[in-house]
């Protein structure tokens, strides 16, 4: 799912429970997550995390059981001590964070829970739309030695 450029918050309860949401993109303008936004989303497998978020409230994204990528395009990681800010599967999902960032990710409460995290380049997101209801996306990232590398690809 493509949010709006145009959006800066997503709000509480926004798709909670919404089980037909396999991936997302949060523009980079959107400043908060509200509280339960992605709650049970349990289809919800890759989240891409834009760059100015500052806030992540709780329980946004409990629930997630099929979470599988983070891609926190984030210099500086959110402060996810608030009460009950949990991202279910972080012990199995891969976080990945922009390059030179990993040591401050994992030190950072929340954050730190990720067994997987990878520093990535520019990240270059594409969607591909098949008909009139599949979209399809694709990761990629350009290393610091500009060789791209393809991360991973699905459908909604």
């Amino acid at each position: 799912m493509i949010l709006p450029d145009s959006i800066n918050a997503i709000g509480d309860n926004t798709f909670y429970g919404c089980s037909s949401v396999e991936s997302i993109k949060i523009p980079d303008k959107v400043s908060s997550i509200g509280v339960r936004s992605f709650y049970n989303c349990t289809s919800l497998n890759t989240i891409i995390l834009g760059a100015n978020i500052k806030q992540i409230n709780s329980t946004s994204f409990d629930g997630c059981s099929n979470l599988k990528f983070i891609y926190s395009l984030n210099k500086t990681p959110q402060d996810l001590s608030n009460l009950y800010t949990y991202i279910t599967n972080s012990d199995k999902a891969t976080l990945f964070v922009p390059f030179g960032t990993k040591e401050i990710y994992e030190k950072r409460y929340g954050w730190r829970d990720f067994a997987n995290i990878t520093e990535i380049g520019h990240l270059i997101v594409k969607f591909f739309t098949f008909g009139s209801m599949q979209e399809a996306i694709e990761f990629t990232t350009l290393r610091e030695d500009s060789t791209s590398l393809q991360l991973g690809s699905g459908y909604n």
